[in-house]
């Protein structure tokens, strides 16, 4: 089958921009009302299939890390309008989804009075979950693409350390660093397929502006995302009292690559990046 030509599965940077965030610019701020207004919107983006690679490729690769959850209690962070949060508990875990955003914890609800899964939602920052559940609470803490997007993620992981069970595991996504560097985009296109990948600075960290054009709405989002280097993410890890025990760095399959230039250029770099991560043992 040859690739398709649509211009807007040419790959997913043509419709993603980043910029550095000026001086004055408050990304926990900006970050809230992006959200807020794109909700809406961003719920069309994902239940529409336009993000297909949620769908097709981090989505599914983020439920093979997580496993089973029968009858798990589950907490996930950033659940945003619960596309994975229903997941979860289409699959038998008991799910409670937290966001910060009003307006996606609202469309959250909606879908879940149309179709009932037994979801929680709640609103809430992800960086105060260890004052707002008690030590032990949870077997399974999860996230879907959403810690990258998080100021405080250093409070978001030894709160997470706390919360689960001894024994429970954190698992979750994200972009990987080596495209959430300030500079990183293809240097060029051939017909057919993507051309080399440009990275630089990567180690100038913190959060970057993303004007994101949500395909198949009018909304252009602009939200901070924190770029953090591998072995940053490893400290906080070590500092929130947790340990790593998987990794993974899913990539479409050759014939996803073959349908779809989409899908091609992502096959050669990482895009997305999952952790698995446990409470660390005493005395660590």
């Amino acid at each position: 089958m040859k690739p398709s030509r649509n211009p807007e599965e040419q790959g997913i940077l043509t419709s993603v921009h980043w910029r550095k965030l000026g001086r004055s610019t408050a990304p926990r701020r900006q970050g809230r009302l992006g959200w807020e207004a794109g909700a809406r919107d961003w719920d069309t983006f994902v239940e529409t299939g336009e993000d297909y690679h949620r769908l097709k490729v981090h989505g599914p690769a983020l439920l093979r890390a997580v496993g089973p959850v029968r009858g798990l209690k589950v907490l996930d962070l950033g659940c945003g309008q619960g596309w994975f949060s229903r997941e979860l508990a289409a699959r038998g875990a008991r799910v409670v989804g937290l966001d910060w955003s009003h307006e996606m914890i609202s469309v959250a609800k909606e879908r879940e009075r149309q179709h009932p899964l037994g979801i929680d939602y709640l609103k809430g920052d992800a960086a105060g979950i260890a004052k707002r559940f008690s030590r032990g609470s949870f077997d399974l803490i999860t996230s879907c693409m959403a810690f990258m997007d998080m100021p405080g993620v250093d409070k978001v992981l030894s709160g997470a350390s706390q919360v689960l069970r001894p024994d429970g595991r954190l698992v979750f996504s994200v972009s990987h660093p080596v495209n959430t560097s300030p500079t990183a985009h293809w240097l060029r296109r051939r017909i057919g397929r993507h051309g080399p990948w440009l990275l630089d600075g990567y180690f100038d960290e913190g959060p970057h502006d993303v004007l994101w054009k949500l395909r198949g709405t009018e909304r252009t989002l602009q939200i901070p995302q924190w770029h953090r280097t591998f072995a940053s993410w490893f400290r906080l890890f070590r500092e929130g009292g947790l340990v790593v025990t998987g990794l993974w760095e899913p990539r479409p399959t050759a014939r996803q690559a073959r349908q779809s230039l989409g899908f091609e250029g992502v096959r050669r770099i990482p895009f997305y990046l999952i952790f698995e991560a446990r409470p660390s043992p005493a005395g660590w």
